[in-house]
């Protein structure tokens, strides 16, 4: 690591301290983003967060309920398996479109 001293405006400071809390990113790690021509987003709510931590949780329940069901010769197994990887799609999609960075790159070309 190279380390770069700068100085900033006190306006310019609020806003990378700002931005950066708002991501929920060092200021550091901003600069870094940016740099790269990633955009990050804010940080998510801890609402939200704990919702995406409960439905993961319950998509461990459904696995298990469908583990239980196919030993126990129930046909609804593959129904469970099913609504479970429906689940597992919808969170990586809501995870993606709330913390993957936005791709600036060709901003700088």
């Amino acid at each position: 690591m190279i380390k770069k001293h700068f100085w900033l405006s006190e306006e310019e400071n609020q806003l990378l301290l700002g931005r950066a809390k708002r991501a929920g990113l060092t200021q550091s790690s901003l600069i870094r983003m940016l740099l790269k021509g990633l955009v990050p987003k804010n940080k998510p709510s801890e609402k939200l967060l704990r919702s995406m931590m409960e439905q993961i949780a319950l998509v461990g329940q459904l696995k298990n309920l469908a583990d239980k069901a196919e030993l126990q010769g129930y046909g609804i197994a593959e129904q469970l398996r099913n609504i479970t990887e429906k689940m597992i799609w919808n969170n990586l999609t809501i995870e993606e479109e709330i913390r993957v960075p936005e791709d600036r790159r060709d901003f700088w070309k």
